[in-house]
Formats: C-alpha cells, sequence, structure tokens
C-alpha cells in the first residue's frame, strides 16, 4: 500500500475498532492515532510486519499514559476487496478470540476467557495463564477442528517451544492459527506478535483435522508465576 492508503486503512480499522470495543465494554473513540478507551487502556493499529491487503497488526495498551507500561501485541487480517468490510472483518475477529483474554487481564472475574495455573492440564507450568475463545471461520464448517482443539489444549501439546521461547518476569500474549485459507496447511504462533518458528513447526506437527478453507484462532495471555 502507499501511505495515503496506509492511512485510509487504518482509519477504517480505527472505526471497527471503536465499534467492536464499544459493544463489549464502555465507550471507545478514535482519536486519530489508537482508539481510546475507558480509564487508561486504549488500542493502537500499526503496520509493522508485512502481511498482505486487509492485514493489521494491533497494540493493546494497558496504561497509554505510561511509555514503559505493558502492550499486548497481535495481528489479524479481514479479506476482500471493500476495505470498510475487510476492517470490519479483521476487528470483529480480534474482537471475538484477543479482546476477550485481554479485558479478563483487566478485570479477573473469569467471566469472559478461562483461567489455567500452572500445569493443570491446560497452562504452562511457572505460568498463569488466560485462554480467550476458540474461533473458526472460512468458506467451510470448522466445528470439528475447534472440537479437537478443546480437546487436545494447544498450550500442553506445544509446552516445550512455548517454555523455550517465553520469557520470565515479563507479560506474553500469544495468538495461535491453524487451518487452512486455500488447500496448503497453516499453522501460525506468533508472540508478542512476533512469529516463532519452533512453536509454529510444533504445530503444524500435530494430527488436527487439515481440511481445506477453514481455520482456528484463539489467543492466549501469559504472566509468569513469580
Amino acid at each position: 500500500m502507499s501511505d495515503g492508503h496506509d492511512r485510509a486503512w487504518l482509519s477504517l480499522v480505527r472505526t471497527a475498532l471503536a465499534e467492536q470495543l464499544s459493544r463489549l465494554t464502555g465507550v471507545w473513540q478514535d482519536d486519530g492515532q489508537m482508539v481510546v478507551g475507558p480509564g487508561t487502556v486504549a488500542v493502537r493499529p500499526e503496520l509493522r510486519h508485512g502481511g498482505g491487503p486487509g492485514h493489521v497488526d494491533l497494540g493493546f495498551l494497558l496504561n497509554r499514559n505510561r511509555e514503559d507500561a505493558p502492550v499486548l501485541w497481535d495481528c489479524v487480517a479481514g479479506r476482500g476487496q471493500d476495505l470498510k468490510a475487510a476492517a470490519e472483518l479483521a476487528c470483529s475477529i480480534w474482537a471475538r478470540t484477543t479482546a476477550p483474554a485481554i479485558l479478563e487481564l483487566l478485570t479477573q472475574k473469569g467471566e469472559l476467557a478461562d483461567h489455567a495455573h500452572g500445569d493443570d492440564g491446560c497452562g504452562l507450568l511457572g505460568w498463569h495463564s488466560i485462554h480467550g475463545p476458540i474461533l473458526g471461520y472460512g468458506r467451510q464448517d470448522a466445528t470439528d477442528l475447534q472440537r479437537w482443539c478443546l480437546e487436545h489444549p494447544l498450550v500442553p501439546l506445544l509446552r516445550e517451544p512455548l517454555a523455550a521461547a517465553l520469557a520470565p518476569g515479563r507479560l506474553h500474549g500469544v495468538k495461535f492459527l491453524l487451518g487452512a485459507f486455500g488447500h496448503e496447511s497453516l499453522a501460525e504462533v506468533r508472540i508478542d506478535g512476533a512469529l516463532d518458528e519452533a512453536s509454529s513447526s510444533a504445530l503444524l506437527a500435530c494430527p488436527w483435522p487439515k481440511t481445506p478453507t477453514r481455520v482456528v484462532r484463539c489467543y492466549v495471555i501469559f504472566i509468569h508465576a513469580e
């Protein structure tokens, strides 16, 4: 995209984000740079790495007034020729997977996402983890792929590469994406917005139903136990 197209795309994303987040909690507004929510929280859309048209990186600022406050990064894409529709789709996917986990981190009520404490069958030893909803979407029904993920929790399956990649003493946001947009299977694990090759390769090797044109996505926050 050109700079003008980039600015137009990010503006569409901010508008869609404000609408989605306002449905979830409080009032969110586009200030021209980011989407500002209740208290000190905000979401900043950026184009941090390549991903093609319809792709955006979203950083959730836990305290927009402090430069040293944690930012939870994720990326998402909406498809289609209509950029407004693509922005709405991308933000809807993010609001149904990533946002609930982050909002649960803030509220700690157990209403928006599930909690795991250490290696309890769903989590990772040494970490408190918050697991957002498992969303399936695409041109084909993804129910069996969602069911597989529920029956085979992803974090324990990937415990070795995740344990090696998660630096202690800080907050981490991890996206899991598996399935296929076309006919070639894909598996993507992004830690703090950056692709983790070892975890992604391990996920691709798992025996999940590799049927084309549908994917499953979820987001997990890791808080070091100490």
